[in-house]
């Protein structure tokens, strides 16, 4: 491995960290450097600007997100409880991949090659669970549905002492929050 590859690496986990923390529109190249633990300029000699960079952290993100499905078995009859585990474990062992792949989501209105890229997700998303799996489109907009309100939930970081009652009844019910005893 060349050092060039290893520091390219280093900078995209960096930038993953940052843009999971604090989206695309909230995130500076300077908040990436300090991820890496290095100067702003020594960041921008990988990276041709804040877009490349979220979009070099968005592929990882999606090929780990990807991956992890990838390893459940195939199926030819959807069962989402089976999926939704990888998605769940995902969720809890690598929160910032999945964060990143909602910020994709939630960014492209104003990005377009953001939009495009979470066209691609989705797309990439959608075949997975239709052709490893045997999902039909219903089955496809109902798991993702509830894996992005997952994502959100826990982005927001419910239940909270803070919120209202029905809010954190609602994460309670939901798989995948966990709830602050049990973490």
């Amino acid at each position: 491995m060349s050092e060039t590859n290893s520091l390219e690496r280093r900078y995209v986990r960096a930038a993953l960290h940052a843009f999971a923390k604090r989206g695309y529109f909230g995130t500076t190249m300077n908040h990436i450097a300090d991820e890496a633990g290095v100067s702003q300029p020594r960041i921008s000699q990988v990276f041709d600007g804040k877009l490349s960079a979220y979009l070099a952290a968005h592929e990882v993100a999606l090929d780990v997100v990807l991956g992890a499905f990838q390893e459940v078995g195939p199926s030819t009859s959807f069962d989402p409880t089976a999926v939704g585990r990888t998605f769940l474990q995902l969720l809890h062992d690598n929160p910032d991949m999945i964060m990143v792949v909602l910020h994709t989501v939630s960014s492209g209105q104003a990005e377009p090659r953001i939009a495009d890229a979470a066209r691609q997700a989705l797309g990439q998303l959608s075949d997975l669970l239709a052709e490893r799996f045997g999902a039909t489109p219903q089955q496809t907009r109902d798991f993702l549905a509830s894996g992005f309100f997952t994502m959100i939930l826990v982005g927001s970081g419910l239940p909270d002492p803070e919120a209202t009652a029905s809010i954190n009844k609602v994460a309670e019910v939901t798989p995948g929050v966990i709830l602050p005893e049990q973490g």
